[in-house]
């Protein structure tokens, strides 16, 4: 009977530790899957929008948002719309935020404050609507995450 116990606690431990394992496994080729997407959608973000955005600067920008009915106007709100599509792939999970701040984290927050005239106009042209809240999210999350990096270094020196 002691014998027949202990292979048969044995087979058990060996059960729990396939499964840990298993779920190790699992876990860590989803977080390779979501680096690996969040990669290949900021490589589009870049092509589709960001290198169109660098072409602008702020006063073009605001220059621009003072014509809604122009055709350069439609251009920024189009690359704006992908931005905000990218945002809330990150804002849900979808996409790594961590990825995205390593790979262009200050760029972005500074891109704010270039296309801001073109948000701001929006919101007032609709003010019921909400326009670029992921955007704005997806930065908020990105300066927080930094202040605690800096907090951290901050503390360690």
């Amino acid at each position: 009977m002691i014998t027949s116990d202990v292979i048969a606690l044995s087979a058990l431990l060996l059960s729990v530790f396939s499964m840990i394992g298993s779920a190790i496994v699992y876990i860590s080729g989803l977080r390779r899957e979501r680096r690996t997407a969040t990669l290949n959608a900021f490589n589009v973000l870049q092509e589709q929008v960001l290198d169109h955005l660098n072409l602008y600067t702020r006063k073009r920008v605001e220059e621009i948002s003072a014509s809604p009915r122009s055709e350069e106007y439609k251009l920024l709100s189009g690359y704006l719309a992908r931005l905000e599509n990218f945002a809330f792939g990150i804002n849900t999970g979808i996409y790594d935020v961590q990825v995205v701040k390593r790979l262009a984290g200050w760029y972005l927050c500074g891109l704010q404050d270039k296309i801001d005239p073109l948000i701001q106009k929006k919101r007032q042209l609709n003010r019921t609507a909400k326009h670029y809240d992921e955007l704005e999210a997806m930065l908020n999350q990105m300066r927080r995450s930094e202040e605690h990096t800096s907090e951290l270094q901050s503390h360690v020196m």
